[in-house]
């Protein structure tokens, strides 16, 4: 199973706090703010937004909304929530979590204490052999750790319940990132598509993306 992390792009960043809501009390942004934004050499790409979904939801789930809705999705970046475990716990509690239908994947240490994980990544021809050294040396520092995926439907709300049964499990949370989705909209009927979007059940927020300019 790969944990696979969001890639940062070059030079592009969404702009949340700006947009944070595209809503029927919001649904005008002054094009001063805009027109300032543009002068400080940011501008906004057409043809394409950013909208932010429930922590609940499923890719399988948001194609079939945007579908019916039929709303043309560019890109979907949901994945479901990881955990590590940093102590030792019982092997019923372990046995446990592995039988649970909710915990999705369950990854122990393999090779002798090095992760396949972090194997695969320390291998990469990118990294040089100091970087290689360093993550190789992180993992061993980590020999008993697991690595466990739940399903979709578990948000951290959810997963401090379901794991309230096992007192002798201490934890990190290793990936629970926002779950996104980048919708095709009309150049220049943006915001009309985001207030459409933004009425929806499981949909927080929406966002124009930017782009700097050099």
């Amino acid at each position: 199973m790969k944990f696979n992390q969001k890639v940062m792009r070059i030079f592009v960043l969404l702009l949340p706090l700006l947009f944070l809501s595209i809503s029927s009390q919001a649904q005008v942004i002054d094009d001063s703010a805009l027109e300032d934004l543009q002068n400080k050499g940011i501008r906004f790409v057409e043809g394409k937004f950013v909208a932010y979904l429930a922590d609940t939801v499923s890719p399988d789930f948001t194609a079939k909304a945007f579908a019916e809705l039929d709303i043309q999705i560019l890109e979907l970046d949901i994945e479901p929530l990881v955990i590590r475990l940093v102590n030792n716990p019982s092997d019923s509690t372990l046995r446990a979590l592995h039988a649970h239908p909710s915990a999705t994947v369950y990854m122990p240490k393999t090779k002798n204490g090095v992760s396949e994980y972090f194997e695969t990544i320390s291998n990469l021809e990118a990294l040089i052999k100091e970087q290689q050294d360093n993550i190789r040396s992180m993992d061993s520092n980590h020999v008993a750790s697991i690595f466990i995926e739940f399903d979709y439907s578990i948000n951290q709300s959810k997963l401090r319940e379901f794991l309230r049964a096992f007192d002798d499990l201490a934890y990190v949370i290793y990936r629970n990132n926002p779950r996104t989705v980048t919708l095709k909209a009309e150049a220049g009927n943006e915001f009309e598509l985001m207030d459409k979007v933004q009425q929806l059940p499981f949909v927080e927020s929406t966002t124009l993306i930017g782009q700097i300019d050099y």
